[in-house]
């Protein structure tokens, strides 16, 4: 998908990082250079990895 967006010039392309822990999140930021970040999942499936906040 992103050879083709390169391909058709596009000014911008939004992409869902499926990474939870951290470590693979820098990982595909250097892979990805992205200019933004938003999160948009934190749910109770998710607590194993990124731990319970009060």
């Amino acid at each position: 998908m992103i050879k083709r967006a390169a391909k058709n010039n596009v000014d911008a392309i939004i992409l869902e990082c499926m990474s939870i822990k951290p470590e693979l999140q820098i990982i595909e930021s250097k892979v990805l250079n992205p200019h933004y970040y938003v999160i948009t999942n934190i749910r109770e499936d998710h607590l194993e990895e990124l731990g319970i906040s009060e």
